[in-house]
């Protein structure tokens, strides 16, 4: 499975402006509003978690990316955001927990690092590239929000650092969406539903990805 394409070295202010931007527009991450366009992290940082609290209570508990130690990682992270301090001891928790999960194999840990390299929070040195490489790695493992991500930056591009590619963007949408990642089900329902993406108007196609929304999560 290719990658959206990086261009390492340009406009690299921007290209963390399009990243912020481009989570919010999904509802993956950073919540949404003009401080999340305008790429000022901080201030959503509890938006991040709390999109994803709601679908938290049907996670399975001997999943690697959704057991005890991850929710830990996940409450610490909550209470750092809800403290509005940039040097809340909890980010760093957070991230000890992930960094030892993420060896141990879970997807879920590499992409939350990566969103901690992307704010430079928690001990994790700001590092835009080095985040994405993270979401990108957990897209490869399987964890359904990061393939989400990396559809939408292939779909949209942002003319500097990722290469705009239509049709991988509707690949890495089709495997967040056979995740159950409501961000990539609903595209797909709108690219086949109009032709987008590269792919032919197709209404069955369409209401076959409409009928998976109740079930779909935001993890």
């Amino acid at each position: 499975m290719q990658e959206p394409k990086i261009v390492a070295g340009r406009k690299m202010g921007s290209f963390r402006a399009f990243l912020l931007a481009a989570g919010a527009a999904a509802g993956l991450v950073w919540g949404s509003g003009a401080a999340a366009q305008a790429g000022e992290a901080d201030g959503d940082l509890g938006r991040y978690r709390r999109a994803e609290v709601a679908a938290e209570a049907h996670w399975p508990a001997d999943d690697p990316d959704t057991g005890a130690e991850y929710r830990s990682a996940l409450a610490a992270f909550d209470e750092a955001a809800a403290s509005g301090d940039p040097g809340h001891p909890g980010f760093g928790r957070a991230r000890e927990a992930w960094t030892r999960l993420a060896a141990g194999g879970s997807a879920g840990a590499v992409y939350h690092l990566g969103i901690l390299h992307l704010y430079g929070t928690g001990g994790a040195a700001f590092d835009q590239v080095r985040a994405l490489r993270l979401i990108q790695e957990a897209a490869r493992n399987g964890f359904p929000p990061a393939q989400t991500f990396l559809g939408l930056l292939a779909e949209r591009g942002d003319g500097s650092m990722v290469l705009a590619d239509e049709h991988l963007a509707l690949d890495w949408y089709t495997h967040g969406a056979r995740g159950g990642h409501c961000a990539a089900v609903r595209r797909l329902v709108d690219a086949y539903e109009h032709g987008e993406l590269g792919a032919a108007a197709a209404a069955s196609e369409a209401a076959g990805w409409r009928a998976r929304l109740d079930g779909c999560r935001r993890r």
